[in-house]
């Protein structure tokens, strides 16, 4: 969870500099709308949290992608956390 191919650094990791995860994605075809979510750690040390985010009804990939960012974002900064990404 902590070697992240390029392609999939998205995710928990927008909250913190320091991260593991793993994303997963999924078109729902019942409705065909988006399912995104990530899992992970993010921070390190006495300063870290294991979180989880899961989205539904995304209506695309890039959308859920950004909703799944954003709450980690905010996690990240309710924490306290570096962060390296914008």
């Amino acid at each position: 969870m902590q070697h992240v191919a390029s392609d999939q650094n998205w995710g928990i990791s927008a909250g913190s500099r320091d991260f593991a995860l793993k994303n997963g994605w999924r078109l729902n075809g019942n409705n065909n709308t988006w399912i995104v979510n990530s899992i992970g750690q993010i921070g390190s040390g006495n300063n870290s949290a294991t979180i989880a985010i899961f989205s539904d009804q995304n209506s695309s990939l890039k959308h859920g992608i950004a909703t799944v960012e954003k709450l980690a974002k905010f996690t990240g900064v309710a924490l306290n956390l570096p962060t390296s990404k914008n």
